[in-house]
């Protein structure tokens, strides 16, 4: 299963030309039907997006306003524009001008340009925006981590990586059990056991007598 990606998705999960389930913009949480519909009929109509300006110069923004291109951003849906990274697309503090803000300005008045613009007597092409492109301001990649819990809330599980990848060699031969082992707990009475995992919940209680106890979730 691929990550979203605004030049692959469908509405919903799709099966692309190599075979690859390719997760649907829909299913992106913050992403409406009407942003989806305006970004496959702008790509069905004239190509892939080239870059996250291409993409903010022809997509409807009134269909898929800021929220949304926030959203596609941390979920990765432009993770194969190598110009910018995710966190170029998350909030900053409040009374600062977001890269997310300028973006769509820009995309607006590119977008207004050429709405106003129109043939000569002639037919000669219409002349191109002049409006300048915005810097891509310079950003620190979050933790691995961070940028997965981001991405999992918007699209429900991990997909780009796991956090436990860079932990694969301890998981491979640290450990004698599986969490498939526990199913047949009756096998590994009076068995020491090392297994990994992430913990995703934590919560403490007080016994009857007293002491006190937690319980551990983990994936």
């Amino acid at each position: 299963v691929l990550g979203p990606d605004v030049n692959e998705s469908q509405l919903k999960f799709s099966v692309n030309k190599r075979g690859d389930i390719r997760f649907g913009l829909g299913a992106i949480k913050g992403v409406g039907e009407a942003a989806v519909t305006a970004i496959i009929a702008e790509r069905e109509k004239n190509g892939n997006f080239t870059s996250v300006f291409d993409f903010v110069e022809r997509v409807n923004l009134s269909a898929c306003g800021k929220k949304t291109i926030e959203s596609l951003a941390t979920a990765g849906a432009f993770d194969s524009f190598v110009e910018v990274k995710r966190e170029n697309f998350l909030p900053v503090a409040e009374g600062e001008i977001s890269f997310v803000d300028t973006l769509v300005r820009y995309g607006q008045r590119v977008q207004s340009d050429r709405a106003s613009q129109v043939t000569s007597l002639w037919g000669d092409a219409v002349m191109e925006s002049t409006t300048a492109k915005p810097q891509i301001p310079d950003v620190v990649e979050e933790p691995q981590i961070t940028r997965l819990e981001r991405e999992k809330n918007l699209v429900g599980l991990y997909l780009s990586a796991h956090p436990l990848d860079p932990y694969k060699l301890e998981l491979d031969y640290a450990c004698n059990t599986r969490m498939v082992d526990l199913k047949n707990r009756a096998e590994l009475i009076g068995k020491e056991i090392t297994f990994g995992g992430v913990i995703v919940g934590y919560r403490e209680k007080v016994g009857k007598n007293g002491n006190p106890y937690a319980f551990l979730k983990i994936e």
